[in-house]
């Protein structure tokens, strides 16, 4: 009996961690979409079950932002609640240059924080590449707390 329980020890010790190595953390910040799998990992949509093959490498952190508030954008006499995020200098290199190969190669970009993709970005023309500030439009349930953890991100890089 006691050979058996150690058994059934071993076999939940070893599921365990292939489970917790197949759910890694994947870093807060912009991605971008992957085209082959064997390169990626995955990451799941906020708003459903559907899973998203994205680059291994993260193209701009959240230790590129230098700060993070919330705001309202006046869009198509909508207004609309959103988080702005200023970028460090070398953030603002990152950005140029995933604008520069979204409009080159049509590739789209998502933002993903607590392993989750929340919203997605495509540029197709080559507007204003020099901004130090976007503008994050999520559905308001998850504004508030995409808004606290990337304020917690900041705060402990500091």
């Amino acid at each position: 009996m006691k050979k058996f329980i150690k058994i059934i020890l071993f076999f939940t010790l070893i599921g365990n961690c292939i489970y917790s190595n197949a759910q890694e953390k994947i870093k807060s910040g912009f991605y971008f979409l992957a085209e082959k799998k064997g390169e990626s990992i995955s990451a799941m949509d906020a708003d459903s079950t559907t899973a998203f093959a994205i680059e291994k490498n993260i193209a701009l952190g959240v230790k590129d932002f230098s700060y993070a508030r919330r705001t309202t954008l006046n869009t198509e006499m909508i207004p609309k609640e959103c988080i702005e995020i200023r970028f460090t200098k070398p953030g603002m290199k990152k950005w140029f240059f995933i604008k520069k190969r979204c409009v080159k190669t049509k590739e789209s970009v998502v933002f993903i924080i607590d392993n989750k993709i929340f919203c997605t970005y495509s540029f197709y023309f080559n507007r204003s590449f020099n901004n130090s500030t976007i503008y994050l439009i999520l559905r308001k349930q998850y504004l508030e707390k995409v808004f606290e953890m990337v304020n917690i991100e900041i705060t402990e890089r500091k």
